[in-house]
């Protein structure tokens, strides 16, 4: 018989593993071991920057994949609001291949951003080059940082 040292956390990990294997073993994956299409609806939303610099606010989106025709920018007060949609390639029922891994996200999305009181929205201005849609939004002339002379 040999003798092993006994280790409190692997009897942890062990019980955690035999608990919750089964569920998601029986629940989300197929016959063959590889995980069943998505069968909800995922949601996504785009990774953005918010920078601000000393004459106006930029806002960068990351869109990969996506057409200008499938983007839609809106202002409405002081808020700023994306809207898209990121249509996936493959069509159901392709029979040329098997799609065994997929982990992108397609779908509808929207994000809302309250902007500042010290931009001018109605100046705004978007470009969209390599996948990345950047915002601008010039301040208004009495937000702008200036120097003050000290008598």
């Amino acid at each position: 018989m040999k003798l092993v040292r006994w280790n409190p956390m692997q009897d942890i990990v062990s019980s955690f593993h035999r608990e919750f294997d089964p569920i998601f073993n029986d629940s989300f994956f197929s016959d063959r071991g590889f995980p069943l299409r998505r069968t909800f609806e995922q949601t996504w939303c785009p990774a953005v920057d918010l920078e601000e610099r000393e004459n106006e606010v930029i806002l960068n989106a990351e869109l990969p994949g996506m057409k200008k025709s499938d983007i839609e920018l809106s202002v409405e007060g002081n808020l700023l609001t994306l809207r898209g949609e990121k249509k996936e390639e493959r069509k159901e029922g392709d029979k040329e291949s098997d799609l065994y891994r997929s982990e992108r996200f397609y779908g509808k999305f929207e994000r809302p951003f309250t902007l500042p009181t010290t931009v001018e929205a109605d100046k705004a201005r978007a470009d969209f080059r390599d996948g990345v849609l950047t915002i601008t939004l010039p301040k208004k002339e009495e937000a702008k940082s200036r120097k003050i002379s000290i008598n």
